[in-house]
């Protein structure tokens, strides 16, 4: 089993790597341009592009020494440029709710310390940022639930 630092940064890069290859493969994110670890990023990749945000991970009992479990939320947010509002919209929409497919077709993210990885929120409304009005995202939350074990 896993320490808590080597399982976050192995669920991050295996998400971002079912990203790629759903991108790369021919599959529903084929348009995708870019996954970005939005923990570990410069801004503004090749559009459009799906951000893989990890958030604040928590314990569900347990003490230290003992396997632990976690569970993590991790943002899945894609990020569209487009001139028409609604096409944009409509877009990053479909990008949000393909990229969470692609990560919960294999529940375990293909890590033997993963529980399960469940969808937890969709956000498809199409938000624009003030500064730039050709931007638009939206984004799925998923929920990993891992067990850890330090040594």
């Amino acid at each position: 089993m896993a320490g808590l630092a080597e399982a976050f940064d192995a669920i991050v890069a295996a998400i971002a790597s079912a990203l790629e290859d759903w991108a790369t493969q021919g599959m529903p994110l084929s348009d995708v341009r870019s996954v970005v670890r939005g923990d570990r990023s410069r801004p503004m990749p090749a559009l459009p592009a799906i951000w893989v945000v990890p958030e604040a991970a928590t314990q569900e009992g347990g003490t230290f020494g003992d396997p632990e479990t976690w569970v993590m939320p991790v943002t899945l947010a894609a990020l569209v440029k487009s001139d028409d509002p609604e096409t944009g919209g409509r877009e990053c929409a479909r990008l949000a709710a393909d990229a969470r497919k692609a990560v919960l077709s294999d529940r375990r993210l293909g890590l033997e310390y993963v529980v399960d990885t469940v969808s937890t929120t969709f956000d498809g409304a199409a938000r624009s940022s003030e500064r730039n009005r050709n931007l638009f995202w939206a984004d799925a939350t998923v929920r990993v639930r891992f067990g850890v074990e330090e040594d």
